[in-house]
């Protein structure tokens, strides 16, 4: 297998994974969940493989989408897509970057202590 056949299966698991947890932690239909997902800003940034969001923890990411877009969630999945600010999706980016930097290492620093 090469970099990209495993990149493209990595990016797969994680929207399953992704969907499955908005539906359970929404308590919506899987359907539903799909729906959300693949109109939010998120899903094309992780498709595209733009800040290396694709990295990040699937629970991460749920949580990114409901802050940064609840319109998604609101509206019952409206035909029209919701724009987010880019800027607000760059910022929930960074910082959950950076939480998640920080609790690997806190977690190393366990492990040696």
């Amino acid at each position: 297998m090469n970099e990209n056949t495993l990149e493209k299966i990595y990016q797969e698991r994680l929207e399953e994974r992704l969907i499955s947890y908005l539906a359970e932690t929404n308590g919506i239909s899987l359907e539903k969940a799909m729906d959300i997902y693949y109109r939010s800003n998120i899903a094309g940034l992780i498709h595209e493989g733009k800040y290396g969001i694709q990295y990040l923890d699937y629970k991460v990411l749920a949580q990114m989408l409901r802050d940064t877009e609840p319109e998604l969630f609101e509206n019952g999945c409206a035909a029209e897509a919701v724009n987010t600010s880019k800027e607000d999706l760059n910022t929930s980016i960074k910082a959950a970057n950076t939480n998640t930097k920080t609790n690997t290492k806190a977690a190393d620093t366990d492990t040696i202590n």
